[in-house]
């Protein structure tokens, strides 16, 4: 997500998760492994992949990027520079490349032309694949605005086109194959933000049944249909069970996460930081593992008795999973340090910004400094944050059973719903078609901010120093 745009902590706690599967399932196939982990990795494959392109769809956003040529230099900074660049470092760590010409050219047409990354990469072709998606789509986001129709109507293009691709084996350059097949995923996303959004917001009593419906109907058709089919390589058993399958789970595990994160543990700052770092640990941990498997491989070989080879098998197995997750803490360690020490204190050192499209009074601008200023400096997270005696005095905060509320004025568009905000603890009294009065407690700012339909935001007047 852009640095402007605030995080959404559920999205970051399902990518961290999702990468998480992906390295250990690249770490499954290099030792013996028990049934069972496999089981478990292969009943997330279905919507593993999908998902991601799904998440990139469901923040894709053109406030900041008005033209086709900015969107371009935006994806081209943050995805095909950090590609080419990953790429040719590990390229360039290659011995064989210097001994082998043919190799390097190999190594240099998937790069540059199939578009999947140096050959000890591999894993980078999520990267350029999702750089292709964004510039595919982005010339037909003004008509999904318009006529909700249309994005069916283009998914099912791309569906089409994906089949026909698939099934006559064609060829085209820069992983446009898997672009195509992937494409559907993105739109779906950005066709269902506002239901999504509205969705992981409720309260677990009614999400749970939500949960319980794709739950259920994932269930069914995964063990009643033969799945097949691989998105990296663009090769799709049956369409219609791939997709459908895909969505419901994606759905189900995007509700699963939004409740996962309120318990506040450990592991979600892990998995955070984790996503926030994914590029690095995707191009990274494809060469070390190749190094990890020829050392094993190697000492495996030098064993002859069957006994000291299962002994050896076992220890390996053990070792593998211990290295995987130190591969992706060790990375992410510099970012992870603060959140393991204070995990119930993750606002404490936040630094929330205001939506880009967001308009809003000089007013709400002046608290809403101070109060990121006053949240920093208490040390405590929004649970637990009781505002300066100072910050009460300035805004006006009124204390209500020890929540403190700020209170103003909300200019609406259509797609507002008062259910929206009452679900997240906030209150409002409509007075006009587009103008509201709310109230609202300061542990639920920035939930509040990020409502869809809010254009504009009015706090009442501060109170001036004398």
């Amino acid at each position: 997500m852009d640095k402007e745009q605030l995080r959404i902590a559920w999205i970051d706690v399902m990518k961290g998760f999702l990468f998480t599967l992906v390295v250990l399932g690249h770490f499954l196939t290099t030792l013996p492994t028990p049934e069972f982990l496999i089981e478990i990795y292969d009943f997330f494959s279905p919507f593993r992949m999908p998902a991601y392109f799904f998440l990139s769809g469901l923040l894709f956003s053109t406030r900041r990027l008005k033209t086709y040529i900015l969107y371009i230099k935006s994806k081209s900074r943050t995805l095909l520079l950090p590609y080419i660049s990953l790429s040719i470092v590990f390229l360039l760590l290659d011995w064989n490349i210097y001994s082998d010409f043919d190799y390097l050219l190999f190594d240099l047409k998937r790069i540059f032309i199939s578009g999947v990354s140096a050959y000890k990469s591999q894993p980078l072709w999520f990267v350029f694949t999702l750089y292709v998606v964004c510039l595919l789509y982005y010339p037909f986001h003004q008509f999904g605005n318009r006529y909700p129709w249309f994005f069916p109507f283009l998914a099912g293009i791309f569906i089409l086109t994906s089949y026909i691709i698939s099934r006559n084996n064609i060829y085209l350059p820069f992983n446009l194959g898997t672009a195509i097949s992937a494409m559907p995923f993105f739109i779906c996303g950005v066709a269902s933000k506002k239901i999504v959004f509205i969705i992981t917001t409720y309260p677990f009593y009614k999400k749970s049944f939500f949960m319980s419906i794709f739950f259920i109907g994932y269930i069914i058709i995964y063990f009643t249909n033969n799945i097949g089919g691989r998105l990296f390589d663009n090769q799709i058993e049956n369409y219609f069970v791939f997709y459908f399958l895909s969505l419901l789970g994606i759905i189900w595990f995007s509700c699963l996460c939004s409740e996962f994160v309120k318990l506040k543990c450990k592991v979600i700052g892990i998995l955070e930081n984790i996503a926030r770092n994914a590029l690095i640990i995707l191009g990274t941990h494809g060469y070390i593992l190749i190094i990890e498997t020829f050392v094993f491989n190697n000492m495996v070989k030098e064993i002859n008795n069957y006994i000291c080879f299962f002994k050896y098998s076992f220890s390996i197995m053990m070792w593998k999973y211990i290295y995987a997750a130190f591969l992706m803490i060790a990375f992410t360690a510099c970012h992870t340090n603060k959140t393991l020490e204070k995990s119930d204190k993750p606002a404490s050192t936040a630094n929330y910004t205001l939506p880009e499209h967001l308009s809003v009074s000089a007013s709400f601008r002046m608290f809403w400094d101070a109060w990121n200023a006053d949240l920093r400096q208490s040390g405590n997270n929004l649970e637990k944050y009781i505002p300066s005696e100072l910050l009460i005095k300035r805004f006006s905060l009124h204390n209500q059973n020890g929540n403190y509320l700020l209170t103003g004025y909300l200019h609406t568009a259509a797609d507002f719903k008062e259910e929206n905000l009452l679900h997240i603890g906030g209150h409002c009294i409509k007075y006009s078609d587009s103008i509201y009065s709310f109230a609202i407690p300061l542990k639920i700012l920035p939930q509040f901010i990020t409502l869809p339909g809010i254009t504009y935001i009015e706090c009442s007047s501060p109170v001036r120093n004398r």
